[in-house]
Order: structure tokens, then C-alpha cells, then sequence
């Protein structure tokens, strides 16, 4: 069995299922974090080689307490600090 570049352990290698999608934002839904950045890091990949144009930065948690679906998105939006930390 191959894994992904660095990727050797199966204990974090994930089988991908098929694609499910959150109902609130209508991105494909990750499983996990682990799910997330790896497809994170072949989007990466690809676009390197010109082989995608897709522009995804990170990935994040779609909270369920806001209406999310509990899974990971992907997004090209930057990490915005004000807006994930409480206010004083």
C-alpha cells in the first residue's frame, strides 16, 4: 500500500469516502482535520505544478453551534485573528 508524501504511518492515513457536502455553506465536508490537510496539501501540489488553479489556504472547522455541519472545509480565505479570538 502507498501513502501520500509524508504520509507513511497508516495511523494517519484516512480513506476518503464519497464527497459529502455541508448544507450551510455547500462546501465539500471533510471528516476530519487530518482528511482536510492532506487533500489540502495536494491542492497545494497541483497548483505548483500548474496543474489546478484552485487557491485553498487552510483549513477550518464548520462549528456546529453556528449551524455548521461539525466536519473540515477548506478555504482561500487567510486566518483572520480578530475574528477567532473572545472579546475582553
Amino acid at each position: 500500500m502507498s501513502f501520500p508524501p509524508g504520509y507513511s504511518k497508516p495511523s494517519l492515513y484516512v480513506v476518503r469516502r464519497d464527497p459529502q457536502w455541508c448544507p450551510r455553506t455547500g462546501k465539500m465536508r471533510y471528516g476530519s482535520r487530518i482528511e482536510a490537510l492532506m487533500t489540502l496539501r495536494e491542492t497545494a501540489a497541483k497548483a505548483h505544478h500548474g496543474q489546478s488553479n484552485r487557491a485553498e489556504e487552510r483549513a477550518y472547522e464548520c462549528k456546529t453551534e453556528k449551524g455548521g455541519c461539525g466536519g473540515w472545509h477548506l478555504t482561500s480565505q487567510p486566518f483572520d485573528e480578530t475574528k477567532s479570538r473572545p472579546k475582553d
